[in-house]
């Protein structure tokens, strides 16, 4: 064997080991579009509060070709945007992520079918699942584990990725009209049609207050296309309040996301968020937990929204300030301003309890249920 040969075969050699090597690593890692790692997930369905929407079917499909995990079909379904109803669960082997949406769908308010299918930000779902987070709730680092797909009338079709502490807005498109069959709702030949679309209706309206707001309001069509389209460079702050393990417990926001995180989190990298529905903080009154109080604050829909659209129309960023009023026996206002105008958020509705026992405080009797 002459010794060019031998240094050739050598380096031959050295590439296939080398190649072996960069391919189990990538394997191992994830990092390759190829060859993604299955993931373990659930799949379920939601649909507005008030407004009952009932999946006839629907899929997300891998985006290897090798297969689709179903949506949960056939429940009539009115849970909240961006909430949980059933699920469908994979096997124990995990599944490649979806790159693909089919699903057909009917809105009882409109008594109209819709179709559609859409592609999913396929980089964008592996790189949340891949990578993961530190969990403040488990203490642990946590990855998402389930899909969420939304339907609202006007066909608007959304898709969230959940988990323990965070639930993410990843899609928003629009459906089509088609013409269904009533049998795709229920093959019952003994259900009247309107009489069975009228008590849905009726019933998911949950108060004779709400029926009636519905009754002379109809549809808000075009509301979750909003809800998921605003979105503002805004931050909270506090004044003169000291949170517990200075940690905001919960940010419930109108486009379906949910975030349990800390004072530093929602900072972090973009500050671009949807317009916020719900806050809740637990104040360390005196430094002592048995002293913690927790205060809930639920926005007014329009108050909250056309704040956001007064102040954040030149993109600057917003401050959302919980701020405590000493001299008044500790009662506290809400702001929302930049460095220009400032808003007091009026309307929101505060309930406030002792963590432990959940005894209320400075509550009304509505809030007492």
């Amino acid at each position: 064997m002459s010794y060019k040969f031998f240094l050739r075969l050598l380096f031959v050699s050295f590439k296939l080991s080398f190649a072996l090597i960069f391919t189990l690593n990538v394997q191992a890692t994830g990092q390759s579009m190829d060859s993604f790692n299955k993931f373990y997930y659930q799949a379920s369905e939601s649909a507005p509060l008030h407004y009952p929407m009932q999946v006839i079917s629907g899929a997300l499909y891998y985006h290897d070709g090798s297969g689709s995990l179903y949506i949960p079909n056939m429940a009539v379904v009115a849970n909240g945007w961006g909430d949980d109803n059933s699920s469908h669960v994979l096997n124990d082997e995990g599944a490649p992520l979806p790159n693909k949406l089919k699903i057909i769908f009917y809105s009882f308010t409109e008594n109209q079918f819709y179709q559609g299918e859409f592609d999913l930000p396929l980089d964008e779902i592996h790189e949340l699942f891949n990578t993961g987070y530190m969990s403040l709730r488990m203490d642990k680092k946590v990855t998402y584990d389930k899909f969420i797909v939304g339907v609202a009338p006007g066909g608007d079709v959304a898709v969230w990725l959940d988990s323990p502490d965070r639930r993410l807005d990843v899609f928003y498109g629009k459906a089509e009209k088609i013409e269904g069959d009533w049998k795709w709702v229920t093959d019952n030949p003994e259900v009247n049609p309107d009489e069975y679309i009228k008590e849905v209706i009726e019933y998911e309206q949950r108060t004779p207050e709400q029926l009636d707001i519905y009754n002379k309001k109809g549809v808000p069509f075009g509301l979750w296309e909003k809800y998921h389209q605003q979105r503002y460079n805004w931050k909270p702050a506090l004044t003169d309040m000291k949170l517990r393990d200075n940690i905001i417990n919960n940010v419930i926001f109108y486009n379906g996301e949910v975030n349990f995180q800390g004072m530093g989190l929602i900072t972090e990298g973009s500050n671009t968020f949807a317009v916020p529905k719900q806050i809740d903080i637990i104040w360390n009154r005196t430094g002592y937990l048995i002293n913690d109080l927790k205060i809930e604050c639920f926005f007014d829909e329009q108050e909250i929204f056309s704040a956001f659209e007064s102040i954040g129309k030149d993109n600057s960023p917003i401050e959302l300030e919980f701020k405590m009023e000493p001299e008044k026996n500790y009662d506290f206002t809400i702001w929302l301003h930049n460095d220009k105008k400032s808003i007091e958020l009026k309307k929101t509705r505060i309930k406030t309890w002792k963590p432990g026992g959940q005894r209320y405080e400075n509550a009304d009797p509505k809030d007492m249920d």
